[in-house]
């Protein structure tokens, strides 16, 4: 399985590169600045991930672009930026992230058992990510966006799917993805995606 990994520069790359090797993907990594949607046709990927990044999501003009254009064609899987890149060329609001004041890194996410979640137990235990950005719930999410993950201390929205489309979003740490639980998840993205 080919994987186009999009490396907005997050410190976690290689931990989700080694992930998905560890599946036994084939990686291509390529940095978002300078990529343009022509190289990524070229190189005909079976699966997207955006990685994640220390950038806003209006910043992220290729993946914005791979979200826009290739939904519906490419499964694509956004992991922390990437999912807020996801939520935002959706409609959905973005609002400051509140502050914890645990230092606990561990997060159990309650979720709704399709896609990425396929066949999996809820809650998980998964790797906390304080990104700076949190999603705006409510019980209305824009148009073709479902909501699929909460935290269940607080019920932070920390997984998204454009309906029918193929395209997820998780709000995990990368280092997740080296645990049994995390390889489960890769392994949905991977082999069971063209169905969602």
């Amino acid at each position: 399985m080919r994987v186009l990994l999009i490396d907005h520069g997050g410190p976690d790359t290689t931990s989700l590169v080694g992930a998905l090797e560890g599946l036994e993907a084939a990686c291509d990594v390529c940095p978002a600045d300078g990529l343009e949607l022509a190289e990524i046709l070229r190189r005909k990927p079976r699966r997207i991930l955006l990685a994640p990044g220390l950038r806003a999501p209006e910043d992220c003009r290729i993946a914005r672009q791979i979200v826009q254009e290739l939904a519906g064609q490419v499964p694509i899987l956004g992991i922390g930026l990437g999912m807020h890149v996801i939520a935002s060329v959706s409609g959905a609001r973005l609002v400051p992230a509140k502050k914890r004041r645990r230092k606990d890194l561990s997060l159990l996410l309650r979720h709704d058992g399709k896609g990425l979640f396929e066949a999996l137990p809820s809650p998980l235990a998964l790797g906390r990510d304080d990104a700076p950005l949190a999603l705006e719930g409510g019980d209305d999410p824009p148009p073709f966006l479902e909501y699929s993950a909460w935290s269940m201390d607080g019920g932070a929205i920390l997984g998204l799917r454009l309906s029918g489309l193929g395209v997820e979003g998780l709000q995990v740490l990368p280092p997740s993805f080296l645990t049994p639980v995390g390889a489960d998840l890769l392994f949905n993205f991977l082999y069971r995606s063209q169905t969602w």
